[in-house]
């Protein structure tokens, strides 16, 4: 059936053989199909036929198509006898979108006729052509797509521990301007995060229309344990044949996320982000108690009192001006980790961006401030984003966070 669909387009192609001028060894026509109750966003041919009365290969240029979007173009060889002569044909379809409404004038475009060593290369122009666009009519949430369409969603997996990342996939599929489609949004659980992969997009010929088809795939970070649901906000179109809005609606997908390794339901904190990837804000040193001074020491001569007491006093002293050591140093210490890692790329790097901080936090044997919470948390975040690109933004960042507790600190 397909076939026999484009032969009878080819047909309606041919049509201006019967107005070519007789007898010119070369010449061009361009039309549009549909040329009535076109509508903003719908999908058009733009329609050029080369006539040849030699065999040579064919080059078109078309016109700048002001008011449309270009999508693909496609090309078939034929013969025809126009008064009696013999013609090579190339007819060229070029997919258009028109994006605005009213009358759309466009230029000729042009066909060069390769040489031959028979031969030289001949330049010809075909005839502008007109159309007249109808606006779609007002709706809230149209999605800009004019035509046949149909969506589907899926998350894999279905079940994941906390802090392990889903992948949410949607896709359209249809014949108006789908690559120009935006990310639609997703319908998350609060406190989520979702990051969008690179788009896919792809189109084929079905008989005589092109069918697009955009895909988008998001990485889902759910941020508590439980039975939930992802899904996608509806999508509206406004369908053809019918002129009338349909919804795309694509059905909730349930997940289950269950507790993480360490049994943990709820991913509040930085602490619980870290935990997770592995990292840890370590436990600030504390002092270790100093055991009791045993009975003898006491019932001793004066002099062992003294030593004994000498040798506490000096040991306290000593662990006070290391501490005092590692608050002095504390930044500087991760200011040089951080700026190390200026041109470093990848997971490794990240972590070396929370374990500086985390180093930070236990020399200076202080909590953590609200500016370091979100600049970690933005690391954290790019651990799953769709590829972990240069560091150096981010440990910027978090350099930023601490330089502000230590003016804060004074």
């Amino acid at each position: 059936m397909t076939g026999w669909v484009w032969l009878a387009l080819l047909g309606l192609w041919l049509w201006p053989v019967a107005q070519a001028p007789a007898g010119e060894p070369y010449f061009v026509t361009a039309e549009l199909s549909p040329v009535q109750s076109v509508v903003a966003g719908q999908q058009v041919s733009y329609i050029v036929t080369a006539y040849s009365d030699t065999v040579r290969e064919v080059v078109l240029t078309p016109p700048v198509f002001d008011g449309m979007y270009q999508g693909d173009v496609r090309s078939v060889g034929s013969s025809a006898t126009v008064g009696g002569k013999q013609y090579n044909v190339v007819t060229f379809a070029v997919t258009v979108y028109p994006w605005r409404s009213g009358v759309i004038d466009l230029p000729p475009a042009e066909v060069i006729f390769e040489g031959t060593v028979f031969a030289d290369t001949e330049v010809r122009e075909s005839n502008p052509v007109s159309v007249e666009v109808m606006a779609v009519p007002d709706t809230d949430g149209f999605s800009g797509l004019v035509g046949r369409h149909e969506a589907d969603f899926e998350v894999l997996p279905v079940e994941a521990a906390l802090g392990q990342p889903l992948t949410a996939v949607y896709r359209v599929r249809g014949t108006g301007y789908v690559d120009g489609l935006p990310a639609p949004v997703l319908a998350l659980p609060d406190g989520w995060r979702a990051y969008l992969d690179p788009v896919q997009a792809t189109s084929a010929f079905e008989g005589t229309i092109v069918v697009s088809e955009k895909t988008f795939r998001w990485r889902i970070i759910p941020d508590r344990a439980g039975a939930l649901t992802v899904g996608m906000q509806p999508l509206t179109v406004y369908d053809l044949p019918t002129w009338a809005f349909v919804t795309l609606e694509v059905a909730t997908v349930p997940v289950q996320i269950v507790p993480g390794p360490n049994g943990e339901t709820v991913r509040a904190s930085v602490q619980a982000a870290l935990d997770n990837a592995g990292i840890g804000l370590p436990v600030p040193a504390a002092l270790t108690p100093v055991a009791d001074v045993p009975g003898w020491v006491w019932v001793s001569a004066p002099l062992w009192m003294g030593l004994a007491a000498m040798g506490v006093w000096s040991l306290r002293q000593g662990r006070a001006a290391a501490r005092e050591q590692r608050r002095r140093t504390a930044f500087d210490k991760a200011q040089r980790a951080l700026e190390r890692l200026k041109n470093k790329t990848g997971e490794s790097a990240l972590r070396d961006i929370e374990r500086a901080a985390a180093a930070y936090l236990s020399d200076k044997d202080a909590p953590m401030s609200d500016g370091l919470r979100e600049a970690l948390l933005t690391v954290e975040s790019a651990r799953y984003a769709p590829q972990v690109e240069g560091v150096a933004a981010l440990a910027a960042g978090v350099l930023a966070a601490l330089d502000e507790m230590e003016c804060a600190e004074g």
